[in-house]
């Protein structure tokens, strides 16, 4: 639920913008911007500090849930991913993108590429999620892959730089939902241990 609560809360946040703000040509990382306009002292969205409590909530459930697959496995691969998404995450969300855009933006990089890689290790690793939830959890991670790797290409798609990045970032946090949560079977071989 964790990992989840950061769509509602987009949502949210988003629908109380002042102005317009466009899912497809501003990215998620504006929404945890307090102060906008031409000297930066209008007010955005009285909500923005959601945003980042937000942000901050979905790091800690990946750092969580990575130390949730360790203790199940003890290999370190996945999991080590997973919580550097996490961090990745809790550093987008102290570094708004309006004063520390660089720490920002490396932040979500963090993150979308490395949830999206934990989450296609850890299906080609892991036999106890069964077919369905790996083959899904796979498709997501190579689009979340791909999105990303688009998006610091400069290639949007027609999706716009925000469209592209969130594809890029829903796909890593699904991704994580479904190869961390619910049960597992008897078998499994994560990170290469036997």
């Amino acid at each position: 639920m964790a990992a989840l609560q950061v769509f509602v809360v987009e949502f949210l946040v988003a629908g109380s913008w002042h102005g317009h703000y466009g899912y497809a040509a501003d990215a998620l990382g504006e929404l945890g911007v307090p102060f906008c306009g031409e000297h930066g002292d209008e007010s955005c969205t009285a909500t923005a500090y959601l945003m980042n409590i937000s942000f901050a909530l979905l790091g800690a459930a990946f750092v969580f849930g990575a130390a949730r697959q360790w203790s199940r496995t003890r290999a370190i691969s996945w999991p080590a991913c997973y919580a550097a998404a996490g961090v990745g995450m809790m550093l987008a969300a102290l570094a708004h993108v309006d004063r520390h855009w660089q720490a920002h933006t490396l932040g979500i990089a963090t993150f979308c590429a490395c949830a999206n890689f934990a989450t296609l290790g850890t299906v080609t690793d892991d036999l106890r999620l069964g077919v369905t939830r790996r083959a899904l959890a796979g498709l997501l991670s190579l689009l979340g892959l791909t999105a990303f790797l688009l998006s610091v290409s400069g290639w949007t798609l027609g999706l716009g730089h925000g469209g592209i990045e969130r594809v890029a970032c829903y796909a890593g946090i699904l991704g994580f939902v479904l190869t961390i949560a619910g049960p597992r079977g008897p078998h499994s071989t994560i990170g290469g241990a036997v």
